[in-house]
């Protein structure tokens, strides 16, 4: 069970249970938005790929990824398309993602809290 800690003055000492605690609870807070982000990521790069005004088509291809490409889609022969995935790729864009989106979670966090206990004291 968890407990606050001991009680200095108005504010509560964290104990080591808390502090873990709340580290696994950011770390999967971060997990949701890196895959939020991830997800809307590659969604954005399919969208920049339609026939548009801004972007003009002269070949039936499809690439997904960001920074790296980790699907490709062609035709050879209509009307089937090849396509294929490369896994190491898209194991390298996801964990990409997860550091970035929640290592700027966990500093920002941080950053706030400082500046609520700041206020605090």
């Amino acid at each position: 069970m968890l407990s606050k800690g001991e009680r200095i003055g108005k504010h509560y000492k964290m104990t080591e249970t808390n502090k873990t605690t709340k580290l696994l609870y950011k770390l999967l807070i971060g997990t949701g938005l890196s895959i939020l982000t991830f997800f809307s990521i590659s969604f954005v790069t399919v969208l920049l790929q339609i026939n548009s005004p801004l972007h003009r088509q002269t070949d039936c291809s499809l690439d997904i990824g960001f920074p790296s490409v980790y699907y490709k889609q062609f035709i050879v022969d209509l009307p089937i398309p090849n396509s294929g995935w490369t896994l190491d790729k898209l194991f390298i864009d996801i964990i990409f993602t997860w550091l970035i989106v929640t290592g700027l979670y966990i500093l920002l966090t941080k950053k706030k809290a400082r500046k609520h206990n700041a206020k605090l004291e």
